[in-house]
């Protein structure tokens, strides 16, 4: 079983959640904790990077949608940062999730937003 490193920084306000690994059915309780965290300062934006990880099976999507319900009355926008050739976007355009999230190319760009979010 691959390991899933989750890593935490603060950017220009902004929370950002790096992944590094395969997010399954056995990390997800460990990254919706730490995303509900997350939820509860006061920032009014979270940047979730997916780009290091390998695999995310449907416990792994469940969360990050759980995670945006509980965001949106809050007034938290989620941005998710994807490779664009990567396991991870096709999984999220073949399950219909793409248009459901904010999705960004790279950390810098879904920081960007987000501190547009913040200000």
């Amino acid at each position: 079983m691959a390991e899933l490193t989750i890593q935490t920084t603060i950017q220009g306000g902004v929370p950002l959640v790096a992944l590094t690994g395969e997010l399954d059915a056995y990390h997800a309780p460990r990254l919706k904790t730490e995303l509900e965290n997350q939820l509860g300062g006061s920032s009014r934006a979270l940047v979730i990077s997916l780009k290091r990880v390998s695999y995310v099976d449907s416990t792994g999507l469940g969360v990050l949608v759980a995670v945006r319900k509980q965001a949106e009355p809050l007034g938290v926008s989620l941005h998710l940062v994807i490779g664009q050739e990567s396991a991870v976007r096709r999984t999220f355009t073949i399950t219909g999730l793409l248009p459901v999230f904010s999705i960004f190319d790279d950390e810098a760009a879904a920081l960007e937003a987000a501190a547009f979010k913040e200000g």
